[in-house]
């Protein structure tokens, strides 16, 4: 089912962690002592009586000093508790990071704001971006696009949302809390009056990976759920529209040790298909040790992991099913925004062409879509500079211009 990673493909990759692995935000403060972890933090727990509140109501809020790592970032910036719905429909609360840089908007019209959707990619809360704005969480996933990404947004001037839109649950791939998780995320944003974020402010939506998958999936989700938000641009890449071909590939090559976080995420939000009865002994220890990784905990530890050979037949077939329930092609309705996608044709880890099925159905119904394949590339090189591509396309988008496609 799935394909075996070759030597070239695992060297780019090997490499490009290598390369991670090595640089500055390995040098920032990880797992930072400092800062209090979300699932021992009371501030973020959800209240029990918020089940009549909209949906975006700020329930809780504070001052923070954001930073990456140990350098501070020259914003104000708060972190904003809200209401939300999981994907049953049941009220939840998770968090909003909203920062505003310290310098005066000097650009025509009021300041814009982009939500940003970091590559949360983990079942755990320590993967959660808010935690990274602090200084502190892991490598990989939300610390490693923060780094690369806020900062430059902030640069800009524009004011900058970032949700922890997988929920109290961290429902990592689950279409419909990260939808809700990200939409409600910008509408506490925009009420949140310490923020001063003008009603008719330009909004984008952006994000590289999981965070792109997350910045397509509200923008899918948004005529219906959100109406009043009038986003003037998407701008996303390295974004599979199958989810399950992000399973066969990862399977058993560099990023295998990284599977498990999918089967704990599915397993996690629909208990009722008993996914773990289907996995032999191995795969239920890999499972235990599992329950609150980021992505890169797994392909450190398991590296090279083939997953599904722990896994019985009927049990892929179940996984690979809500996968596909929770993928970009099978939700409801399209972005109502003009759209930038960009993905590096040797992407290692999701298949150029898994990204393009949805571009492609997104042109057949008259979404104004840019896409720009980045040859000689793949996943990690373009996860740091994909926010260079997006910059631009925004800042086209909040000035009116008219946006170009390759439709």
């Amino acid at each position: 089912m799935y394909r075996k990673k070759s030597a070239g493909a695992c060297m780019a990759v090997c490499a490009s962690l290598g390369v991670l692995l090595a640089g500055p935000i390995a040098a920032s403060p990880l797992d930072n002592p400092a800062v209090t972890a979300p699932d021992a933090d009371p501030f973020y727990a959800v209240p029990g009586d918020i089940a009549g509140s909209a949906n975006g109501t700020v329930l809780d809020s504070r001052p923070i000093t954001a930073s990456v790592g140990p350098v501070p970032l020259d914003a104000k910036a708060w972190q904003v508790k809200y209401k939300t719905t999981d994907h049953t429909g049941q009220a939840t609360a998770t968090v909003v990071t909203v920062l505003v840089p310290n310098t005066p908007w000097t650009g025509p019209g009021p300041r814009p704001l982009v939500s940003f959707q970091s590559a949360e990619d983990g079942v755990g809360l320590r993967c959660a971006p808010s935690l990274a704005l602090r200084g502190g969480g892991l490598l990989g996933g939300a610390v490693s696009d923060v780094v690369t990404s806020v900062p430059k947004l902030l640069h800009t001037g524009w004011a900058v949302a970032v949700a922890d839109y997988q929920g109290p649950d961290s429902l990592f791939t689950n279409a419909k809390m990260t939808a809700h998780g990200v939409l409600d995320g910008i509408r506490a944003a925009r009420s949140f009056a310490p923020a001063g974020i003008d009603p008719n402010a330009p909004m984008g939506l952006t994000g590289y990976s999981g965070g792109g998958y997350a910045s397509l999936i509200a923008a899918m989700y948004q005529p219906t759920y959100a109406p009043e938000l009038d986003f003037a641009g998407l701008a996303y890449g390295g974004t599979g529209s199958d989810s399950r071909e992000v399973y066969d590939t990862a399977n058993g090559g560099p990023f295998g040790g990284g599977v498990p976080i999918l089967f704990v995420a599915q397993s996690r939000a629909y208990p009722q298909a008993q996914l773990e009865s289907h996995l032999d002994d191995t795969g239920r220890r890999i499972i235990a040790e599992s329950q609150a990784d980021c992505i890169f905990d797994g392909t450190a530890r398991y590296p090279g992991l083939d997953f599904g050979k722990h896994l019985s037949t009927e049990g892929a077939d179940k996984l690979e099913s809500l996968m596909w329930q929770n993928s970009p092609l099978t939700q409801p309705g399209l972005p109502a925004q003009p759209v930038f996608y960009y993905h590096a044709t040797g992407d290692e880890l999701v298949p150029y062409s898994s990204g393009m099925s949805m571009v492609d159905r997104m042109c057949a119904n008259g979404v104004r879509v840019e896409h720009l394949a980045i040859p000689g590339s793949e996943h990690l090189v373009e996860a740091a500079r994909g926010i260079e591509y997006a910059i631009p396309y925004l800042a086209d988008r909040f000035a009116g211009k008219v946006a170009p496609t390759t439709c």
